[in-house]
């Protein structure tokens, strides 16, 4: 069982995560004499002692890190600039790997996870730019870790669940509120936007943002109509978030809100009720739209711009890599393949605007196998958790995958992981489906658990059953 890290974890480490953080605020104040560094240094110094005070709490540091993820921020420390988010992977590194549990989580998902770690580290052996690889690589290692942690520590103490969700609601709702602040010209401490006319708010483009605010709303819909707490959080996210969606005008966020919400609705299947006031619902949100900002995304999607003719060519240019190198080139790498002529694109960006391919790219066919066998094993899971009675609500296992969905979609025309932030925010889904679902009770009151936990504690069940 997972239990106090006190014992188990020198209290040096968790000092000197503390110190490390605590010194990057005082950094802060000795090189920026503005009020936004000295915000920075405040905030810096008030996460170190939060590390420190919360030490033995993984579930504390988990929404911690789905914080920093949501609101990251670039950090530099004698010369290396970093980000918040990996700061706080990077802290809670160890108590994820002493959380693992695959027994109860499933071998599948870590064999699943370990090709993908290990397609990324022979990507990163194949790279021509090693420094960029190698921060990919380590970036993809911290978030697989994380996955893992994550759903083992859930399936020990399920109410955690609702907790990392309840977070992930309040992330959606305050981001989401600062997006419009954003359009409204007031740019306090998310700045303004990098591509004009779009909204991005705490993240660093546009798309991220709204694939952000698409998986919210799907969690604060499945909460809404399963959950008989936290329906306020979940009504004000679902509304702020559809909006936040929709305003930005990326059709990848559309799309995984779409996807997200049809997932739920089939897996309400066995719940008709619940399925039509969902069906209801979303036609509300639709309804509250503003006209003219869904018309012009019905003409994006009727007519397409002229950066598909972009991305359709990163794409191909992106295959027809991979096809040749099996291996993988190597996180970030693909660029440099373009500035060298290697790839026929007429207009170099970082990535292939595509999950799938990118991931190829980065990790080689070994790499990209482990992350679609992943992402079946989730959608399974989910699907599993939303069958085991009708007349329960669906569980938050069947709604993460829902939302895990909507991100594949999305997948198919699009990146994110040039940006820690939404990494993680691709994670969470991932561990809270992969998570074992609680206890739950039938009709004659005995207790009924998942037969993963029956075989790692046999003798719990027959005492419980009792």
């Amino acid at each position: 069982m997972y239990g106090d890290l006190r014992g188990r974890l020198p209290g040096a480490v968790w000092f000197g995560a503390a110190v490390l953080l605590s010194s990057v605020a005082v950094t802060y104040v000795l090189s920026r004499s503005s009020l936004n560094g000295s915000f920075k240094a405040v905030g810096a110094l008030l996460v170190g002692c939060l590390v420190l005070r919360y030490r033995n709490d993984l579930g504390f540091l988990t929404c911690l890190i789905v914080v920093l993820a949501v609101f990251d921020r670039q950090i530099s420390f004698f010369g290396i600039t970093g980000h918040t988010a990996t700061a706080g992977l990077m802290v809670a590194a160890v108590p994820f790997a002493l959380a693992w549990r695959p027994r109860v989580v499933g071998r599948g998902a870590h064999f699943a996870a370990g090709m993908l770690a290990l397609g990324m580290i022979v990507g990163f052996m194949s790279s021509h730019n090693r420094g960029d690889a190698l921060a990919g690589t380590v970036q993809w290692l911290l978030i697989l870790n994380a996955i893992l942690g994550i759903a083992g520590h859930i399936s020990e103490h399920p109410k955690f669940a609702d907790r990392l969700v309840n977070c992930y609601l309040w992330c959606g709702l305050i981001s989401g509120v600062f997006g419009f602040l954003q359009k409204a010209g007031h740019y306090q401490f998310v700045g303004p936007p990098y591509d004009p006319g779009r909204i991005d708010s705490t993240f660093g483009y546009y798309s991220n943002f709204g694939n952000f605010e698409a998986i919210a709303c799907v969690f604060a819909l499945g909460v809404l109509l399963t959950r008989r707490d936290h329906r306020v959080l979940a009504a004000a996210t679902a509304v702020v978030a559809s909006l936040s969606t929709v305003e930005n005008l990326s059709r990848g966020g559309v799309v995984a809100l779409a996807v997200g919400c049809a997932a739920l609705i089939v897996f309400m299947a066995r719940r008709p009720a619940r399925a039509l006031l969902l069906t209801g619902t979303v036609a509300v949100l639709y309804m509250i739209q503003p006209k003219d900002v869904v018309a012009e995304l019905v003409n994006r999607f009727s007519f397409a711009p002229s950066s598909d003719v972009e991305r359709y060519q990163l794409q191909s240019a992106g295959w027809e890599l991979l096809k040749h190198n099996p291996l993988g080139i190597g996180f970030n790498n693909f660029k440099t393949y373009v500035d060298y002529g290697i790839a026929d694109v007429q207009h170099a960006l970082v990535h292939s605007h595509n999950l799938y391919v990118q991931t190829g790219l980065d990790g080689g066919y070994l790499g990209l196998a482990g992350l679609v066998l992943l992402l079946a094993i989730t959608a399974v899971r989910g699907l599993r958790h939303c069958l085991q009675s009708s007349r329960e609500p669906l569980p938050i296992q069947a709604i993460a995958a829902a939302a895990v969905l909507g991100l594949a979609a999305q997948g198919m025309n699009d990146f994110f992981f040039f940006e820690v932030g939404s990494h993680v925010v691709f994670a969470v889904p991932i561990a809270l489906a992969l998570a074992l679902s609680p206890h739950r009770r039938d009709t004659s009151g005995d207790v009924v658990l998942t037969s993963a936990l029956a075989e790692v504690e046999p003798r719990a069940i027959v005492a419980s059953s009792r």
